[in-house]
């Protein structure tokens, strides 16, 4: 009979159709993960990337709001300070004359 690497026709049908079976029962079993495991994971990811962007906006819109209000407690407090100077100004105005007035007494 004829062979063909050390086997006859019969082998190599027989090897053949078992290396067919075998691709395709592993082309089978790659197509049911990606269905069972890929898509859901990508669809998964999906979802966690748009959470992400709403987070980063939301972010970006607290961090807006914040500054604002930093901003004017800051105000509030120059505001604050330049009257705590007028104070002090019109204490010591006033110490200064009534120590002015307590020399000319002679207290």
């Amino acid at each position: 009979m004829h062979e063909i690497l050390g086997f006859n026709l019969q082998e190599l049908g027989a090897l053949t159709v078992l290396l067919t079976f075998v691709f395709s029962g592993c082309v089978g079993l790659i197509r049911y993960f990606r269905k069972s495991i890929s898509e859901p994971m990508k669809h998964s990811i999906d979802e966690l990337r748009e959470d992400l962007k709403e987070s980063r906006e939301q972010h970006e819109h607290n961090e807006g709001k914040l500054f604002n209000i930093t901003d004017d407690h800051t105000k509030s407090i120059i505001k604050l300070e330049g009257r705590v100077n007028n104070v002090e100004v019109a204490t010591q105005s006033n110490t200064m004359r009534i120590d002015r007035m307590v020399e000319n007494k002679g207290i």
